[in-house]
């Protein structure tokens, strides 16, 4: 190839993009690309369709390749694609990134994770972001609509995570699930655009073939980066790079009592040059008693006057003022209010970033460190791998976390955080250690990743785990294999068999243990009636047995498998059929998730709550009513057992304690979540209770996914009056609210306190606020927030005054701030666009233009740049064309309760088309879907 063609092949608008697309990416500083993504997209038949599995260091642009496959896949097919990533926040960054690339060229991007769910359904979308569990979910789904031939190309980033002890044996079943499909229909044979296609994204791993071969992939790795990445080693005063040479002695700034690291003078260096550092810490108390420590010293340095150190000032950091209060303004305005250590910290530049923060807390702490309002962050290690927050030197505060080595992979992401591209010249880690740590620094700089190998056995010999179980029961549940023939195939497909013919010297050996395993896998499955055997015909066929097929079915539960919590606690539990089943703390407890079984088939729900304090629980026990307290007794909640635990005397060592343990530590939840759906504040909760705000969200978000999977458990069943009475705590726990607020919070923009505040001033159904003029809205809207004098200040000018009428108050996720005017302009133009839906599905037609003039919103967007205008008209028309499409309720899309004659309803009414009264329940409105099958 020339030079000038190789030159041209680098230009993105040489590889067929839509213009919308190319000038998308054109906004965001992309107008080409690296020569490794030239050549990566050039290899092999990888544009035709082939498989690919790549790798390139953080940073590189791996997921540009990604895209565009993705994108020419959905354009040239016309079928689906799954981007699939490991946590949530990546998920929700990436998909508002690809919202605003292919928006335009008319390619809908929804997401499937947390409590969010595609409005119109899966049908409705061109792309799904979503995380494992989610995907998995969905193409469960697929499987069993038979509509696999949706699916065009399945995009998964971090490949690497198939080998993670926790969640790596559920990407390796989605996976597995594909290839298996594509071999028995035999797609491999013919045109590639008929399969269904796999691109991955991983770390540098010495064994990254075998994911290539599994995959039947081409394979593409490079040490690219387009920032270089300098790696330091500090111990004591010295600072080494990566082979151990002494690259300078290190002399502090400035000197603080406790800082014998000087980690302080480590941040001041890099920010008094006007770079950002990140700071990851062992725990969260350490990241906040660090920042905590940073501020001061910043502070000392501002009201000091600089301190003298070498013969030179020190000067003060020098902050964006007007980002700060910003900031601030918006953390006072998140569900929990202002932490008072970030209040302490935020206005020095200095924060800390860690799952005890809230949802909110996190997005506005990382769009302030992105915007360079704070300049120091300290987080802790989970941050490594989840949001892009790039910084210019990232320091390591020690080589031990939780007590053990750091893995060498999180070391690698934690140090490709340094470096921005765009900003930095180049980027430095700081790994440091004291002298007695000094050779496992040296591991970690000059030590190599782990190969990667399956987690369906968790060493060789042992067959029977829960991730095979699962394995084996999920694909017989679904229709995927009915044979042993089937089961066989299937496993072979699977990474722990592509490991083993791999293995040269053992293959064989490899071979009789996965054997062996299906059988005792099979054999314990019909032990436990989950499958039956059906000897009529020849060969054997394997059928699920009904009860536990429901229990079970993939589409059901995507986290836990046969539940015996579910079975005793929630199905067959007396307190179902005792008068007090009406009393809600019943409700709740049904949909509380469950902590620990003795089943060897389990995966635990939800396990972030470790421990408890059986004092303040004991406190509580005598201060619950007494229908309370029968609830408690029917479930096994022993006074005795509360009494043992606060005096020390218990300790869990048989199945029957540990038992009883997961027993009161669910009661113990189910009273944190009585007290969040009745509306108590989240900090006042968390101080209740003893715990952290982002372990409560975490809490409800699982609470609330647990509640959707209940609901269907008791729908599949035929129970309805259960289902009924649990349905509507889905929406409940996810948002917070009573189940008059229920309808409110289908508006994207109204949290539980504005909704509170519409309902308290009249505004209390969607058809309601539709009706209402914007300036009704816009009055309720400033009662929301504190009061403040629209009159001129005695110490500030007009122009001052001016500004602070018009100051924006209304903070959504995101950092997007509005007047109570634009915010009210919103909520209404949304809530007739979902009463125009709720109309259509009872067949009623009706425009929202037909509303009287005065109260239709006012354009208040007139001054806005041509660009803005084209962007919201896009956005709500986008909006109303999901929204108007009539679609077929059902698990995996619309997740409401399946329509029921009820008798508050007018004739054809159904109860989740209910507008005008009663709150809509398992459903909420446009970004802001539950869904109640664990999607």
């Amino acid at each position: 190839m020339r030079p000038d063609e190789q030159c041209d092949r680098l230009l993105l608008s040489s590889w067929g993009l839509p213009a919308a697309v190319l000038e998308r990416y054109r906004r965001h500083g992309v107008s080409s690309m690296f020569p490794w993504q030239a050549q990566c997209l050039s290899l092999g038949r990888v544009l035709q369709g082939h498989n690919l599995v790549y790798s390139a260091p953080t940073s590189a642009g791996k997921t540009l390749v990604a895209e565009l496959l993705m994108l020419k896949r959905v354009l040239e097919t016309r079928r689906k694609a799954l981007f699939i990533l490991p946590f949530v926040s990546l998920a929700k960054e990436k998909m508002t990134y690809l919202q605003s690339v292919f928006s335009e060229a008319g390619v809908c991007v929804e997401g499937y994770m947390g409590g969010r769910a595609a409005p119109g359904g899966f049908s409705s979308l061109d792309v799904a972001v979503c995380t494992i569990e989610k995907a998995n979910s969905l193409l469960n789904r697929l499987i069993e609509e038979d509509s696999m031939d949706l699916l065009g190309v399945v995009v998964v980033d971090e490949l690497h995570m198939v080998g993670d002890s926790g969640r790596g044996y559920l990407l390796e079943l989605l996976l597995t699930k594909i290839r298996y499909i594509a071999l028995k229909h035999n797609t491999n044979n013919s045109s590639l655009s008929e399969g269904i296609q796999i691109v991955g994204m991983s770390a540098t791993l010495p064994n990254l073939s075998l994911l290539a071969g599994w995959l039947d992939a081409e394979l593409y790795q490079t040490d690219y980066r387009p920032v270089p990445l300098k790696q330091r080693l500090k111990v004591g005063n010295s600072i080494y790079d990566s082979s151990l040479s002494l690259v300078r002695t290190f002399q502090p700034l400035t000197t603080v009592k406790g800082d014998e690291d000087h980690i302080l003078s480590l941040c001041y260096e890099t920010v008094s040059e006007g770079h950002s550092v990140l700071l990851f810490c062992p725990s969260k108390s350490w990241c906040e008693k660090l920042s905590d420590s940073i501020a001061r010293a910043f502070y000392n340095l501002r009201h000091t006057g600089g301190q003298v150190v070498s013969g030179s000032a020190l000067q003060a950091v020098a902050l964006d003022q007007g980002g700060v209060v910003d900031v601030l303004a918006q953390l006072r305005r998140t569900p929990a209010g202002l932490d008072p250590v970030l209040q302490r910290t935020v206005p020095w530049g200095v924060a800390f970033h860690h799952a005890g923060l809230t949802f909110d807390e996190r997005d506005v702490l990382e769009g302030a460190f992105r915007g360079g309002v704070v300049r120091v962050l300290a987080a802790t290690s989970t941050l490594s791998s989840g949001v892009n927050l790039p910084a210019r030197r990232v320091i390591i505060r020690t080589p031990t976390f939780n007590g053990r080595l750091l893995d060498p992979l999180t070391y690698r992401q934690m140090a490709g955080r340094a470096g921005r591209m765009g900003v930095d010249t180049e980027g430095e880690s700081v790994l440091v250690c004291k002298e007695a740590e000094r050779q496992k620094g040296v591991c970690l700089l000059q030590g190599s990743l782990q190969p990667i190998s399956s987690c369906l056995v968790k060493r060789e010999g042992e067959g029977l785990t829960t991730s095979m179980l699962r394995a084996i029961l999920e694909i017989i549940v679904g229709g995927v294999a009915s044979s042993p023939q089937d089961v066989r195939l299937y496993a072979s497909c699977t990474l722990l068999a592509a490991g083993a013919r791999s293995d040269t010297t053992g293959g064989a050996t490899g071979g009789g243990v996965r054997e062996g395993a299906i059988e005792a896998c099979v054999e314990w499955l019909i032990e436990n009636e989950f499958i039956s055997i059906q000897r009529e015909d020849n060969p054997c066929v394997y059928n699920p047995c009904v009860y536990n097929s429901c229990v079970y079915n993939p589409c059901v539960y995507n986290s836990c498998v046969y539940n015996s919590c579910v079975y005793n606690s929630c199905v067959y539990n007396p307190c179902v059929y005792n008068p007090c089943v009406y009393n809600p703390c019943v409700c709740i407890l049904q949909i509380t998730p469950v902590f620990v079984s003795s089943t060897v088939f389990i995966t635990p729900v939800f396990a972030e709550w470790t421990t408890i304090d059986w004092y303040q629980f004991w406190c509580l026990w005598e201060g619950l009513g007494s229908s309370n307290k029968r609830v408690a007794e029917l479930v096994g909640v022993q006074e005795s057992f509360l009494a043992r635990s606060v005096s020390g005397k218990l300790i869990a060592k048989t199945d029957r304690q540990r038992r009883q343990m997961a027993i009161h530590k669910r009661f113990f939840t189910t009273l944190v979540l009585q007290d969040l759906v009745n509306e108590v504040p989240l900090g006042t909760v968390a101080t209740k209770y003893n715990c952290s705000r982002g372990q409560l969200q975490s809490l409800q978000q699982s609470a609330s996914t647990y509640a959707g999977m209940v609901t269907v458990f008791c729908r599949r069943l035929g129970w309805h009056s259960l289902e009924l009475l649990l349905s509507q705590y889905q929406t409940r726990l996810s948002f917070g609210v009573q189940r008059e607020l229920v309808d409110l919070v289908r508006v994207s923009l109204l949290s539980a306190t504005r909704a509170r505040t519409l309902y308290d001033q009249g505004l209390a159904t969607v058809a309601q606020l539709a009706r209402a003029k914007v300036t009704e809205v816009e009055k309720a809207l400033r009662k929301a927030v504190p009061f403040k004098s629209s009159r001129r200040a005695m110490d500030e000018t007009e122009g001052e005054a001016a500004e602070r009428r018009s100051l924006r108050c209304v903070w959504v996720s995101g950092g997007r701030a509005l007047t109570e005017h634009e915010a009210a302009i919103e909520i209404v133009s949304e809530a007739r666009l979902l009463l125009q839906q709720d109309l259509a599905l009872l067949g009623v037609t009706w425009d929202p233009a037909t509303l009287p003039t005065e109260t239709r919103p006012n354009n208040d967007h007139d001054n806005d740049s041509p660009e803005t205008q084209r962007d919201r008209s896009k956005s709500w028309r986008d909006k109303e064309m999901r929204l108007n499409e009539k679609k077929e309720m059902e698990d995996g899309g619309r997740n409401v309760v399946e329509q029921k004659e009820s008798p508050h309803l007018p004739s054809g009414g159904t109860s989740d088309q209910c507008f005008w009264g009663d709150s809509k329940e398992g459903r909420t409105g446009h970004g802001r879907e539950i869904s109640c099958t664990g999607m």
